[in-house]
């Protein structure tokens, strides 16, 4: 058992950060940010061989040891399983993408509203993503279409990938405000990626604007279109920069809600339409340091949680001397909460912070290892600062 956890524990964040560059193509970035060696090199050359499957399995415990609510320790898991096939046809690709969450939400202890975990979700497997996609004009263009999760390709900073919690993840701007397509429920929708020039890139994606709630949509197959759902239209643009011989990518981009279901905080009734607007950078500093800082912006105060979020750090590959695959990262974000939900809301916080600490250790190839410090600064529903500490551990099973 206890061999079990470890390998369990190495699972999580990583796989979400790797899998996502490596599967999705999600930001179509120069600066993909990679954490456990050249299996990913090996796996991307294997695309173009023909099928492609793959098993990862994540696993960790997270212990709350002072302040939120209260102490504890919880446990949770995450296996993804997919697969990737050529259709025979020139730039056609067919991705199949299921997942199984297990475990507890070590949140509860904590009282946070940015989840300290980016793996809890509701206990069970279900079809993820299932999307087809075709390239033209030698990948300058691409269309797909499907089951899909839109973080996959919007509001990403690489660098934010190495962290546990999950405001580093999807904006909570988003996350927090809508019901749209993110992880761990994928929907129907579809997404155009163009590159005008070889530096610069656009993309847009309209796609199901409620995914439904995770306890009901257990198996990933709420398909509902229309109505007062409405639809999420997402947009953004990039530039690939090179600045004194440093890689950088600067994004700017938002989304329109269409769905008649966003209450109004003041009246209590349902409303129709949302926006938000994002600014995303990634810039490597020197050959080892990497940086980041994303902000996301809802101005409809009367019907968002969030009206303001921001996060960045810094990133140190191969802090150690030999161990130059290891990764040392330091991560601030901060929420700020609509005001007129927390006037509807009495007890909760006006604003969350995040300070997280993580070392992402690579044993080989297909194995690591991950501890994991955060200070959560007025826990949104917690009585105190929360003191967490937690240890991941990620497998990766690759067919060559």
């Amino acid at each position: 058992m206890p061999t079990l956890f470890v390998l369990s524990l190495l699972l999580t964040h990583g796989l979400r950060a790797e899998e996502r560059l490596l599967l999705e193509g999600a930001s179509h970035d120069t600066t993909s940010f990679q954490t456990t060696g050249d299996w990913l090199g090996r796996q991307l050359d294997n695309r173009e061989t023909g099928v492609q499957p793959f098993f990862g399995y994540t696993g960790e415990f997270f212990s709350v040891l002072d302040g939120g609510n209260e102490t504890g320790t919880s446990w949770q898991g995450l296996a993804d399983f997919y697969l990737e096939t050529l259709l025979g046809i020139r730039g056609a690709l067919v991705h199949i993408h299921g997942q199984s969450i297990h475990g507890d939400d070590p949140s509860e202890f904590a009282g946070d509203i940015n989840a300290l975990s980016n793996i809890v979700g509701f206990n069970t497997s279900r079809l993820f993503q299932m999307w087809y996609e075709q390239e033209f004009g030698e990948g300058s263009i691409s269309f797909r279409f499907g089951l899909i999760d839109l973080d996959d390709d919007f509001m990403i900073a690489d660098s934010a990938g190495l962290f546990l919690n999950s405001g580093f993840g999807p904006l909570p701007t988003q996350s927090l405000n809508n019901a749209a397509p993110i992880w761990p429920i994928g929907a129907l929708g579809a997404l155009l990626y163009t590159e005008p020039s070889e530096n610069t890139y656009f993309q847009m994606g309209v796609y199901d604007g409620n995914i439904g709630d995770e306890e009901i949509n257990d198996d990933g197959l709420h398909v509902k279109l229309g109505g007062v759902e409405g639809f999420i239209y997402m947009f953004e643009a990039g530039i690939i920069s090179n600045i004194l011989g440093r890689d950088g990518t600067y994004k700017v981009g938002g989304f329109y809600h269409s769905g008649e279901e966003f209450k109004d905080y003041n009246t209590g009734e349902l409303v129709n339409g949302n926006t938000s607007i994002y600014l995303a950078i990634n810039q490597e500093i020197t050959d080892a340091f990497t940086g980041w800082w994303r902000l996301g912006y809802s101005p409809d105060e009367e019907k968002n949680v969030v009206s303001l979020y921001t996060d960045f750090g810094i990133n140190w590959m191969g802090p150690f001397g030999q161990r130059s695959e290891d990764i040392l990262g330091i991560g601030f974000l901060h929420t700020d909460f609509g005001s007129d939900y927390v006037g509807a809301n009495p007890g909760v916080s006006r604003t969350e912070s995040v300070l997280e600490l993580t070392y992402q250790g690579v044993i080989t190839p297909w194995f690591s290892i991950q501890p994991d410090l955060q200070i959560i600064f007025n826990p949104h529903e917690g009585r105190e600062n929360a003191f967490v500490f937690g240890v991941r551990s990620q497998i990766v099973f690759n067919y060559e």
